[in-house]
């Protein structure tokens, strides 16, 4: 049984339908052509392999970090020599096979003139920028061993490295070591700096 005008209802709806479809199809493929054109046309051309560029300026600030605190830490070392101190030779020198921890260093020697011609015969103690005779050197130790109490090392672990001049009477020297063990600065371990006879 047929019911009059429901064919073309169908037909008009079907019509609306496919068309919508055939829009919506359309519509998708000028979608997917857009997106090919735009694909080709803003393709990034590669302008052959360049390396990227990098930026040196922090490697050489770290160079010269690294420079400078390599010369402070020669200067200090070098502060702990003293130029007028000629050390005696002798064979069986040699460095330590373990670097000293809590160490300090005295120098002992004569004034020089520029020759290295000794211009006082008066051996002088020559300890952070200061010039004194060996009977005066009490109070300077005495200060060293309070820096040392003070951090918290015990003095049973604080070498006293003396460098004492080869003309230095080895006299001089016991009497500095003396002092260095006085009930008042109580230092017991010492080192003796010499230089090795080739």
């Amino acid at each position: 049984m047929a019911f009059p005008g429901r064919r073309e209802e169908f037909d008009s709806f079907d019509r609306l339908l496919l068309g919508q479809i055939r829009d919506r199809l359309l519509n998708v493929k000028l979608f997917y052509a857009l997106i090919r054109f735009t694909g080709d046309f803003m393709k990034i051309k590669s302008s052959g392999s360049s390396p990227p560029d990098v930026d040196m300026t922090p490697m050489i600030d770290i160079v010269f970090q690294l420079i400078a605190f390599f010369m402070v830490i020669t200067n200090f070392e070098q502060q702990q020599a003293d130029e007028r101190v000629t050390l005696p030779k002798d064979q069986l020198a040699k460095p330590p096979e373990v670097k000293r921890e809590n160490t300090f260093t005295i120098n002992l020697g004569f004034d020089r003139d520029k020759e290295g011609e000794i211009t006082n015969t008066t051996p002088f103690i020559f300890f952070a920028g200061e010039k004194f005779e060996v009977e005066a050197s009490a109070t300077k130790l005495r200060q060293e061993s309070q820096f040392y109490q003070t951090i918290g090392t015990p003095l049973e672990d604080v070498t006293v490295e003396i460098r004492a001049d080869a003309d230095v009477s080895s006299g001089l020297v016991q009497k500095l070591i003396q002092m260095c063990q006085e009930q008042e600065i109580g230092f017991q371990r010492f080192a003796l700096k010499a230089t090795q006879k080739s």
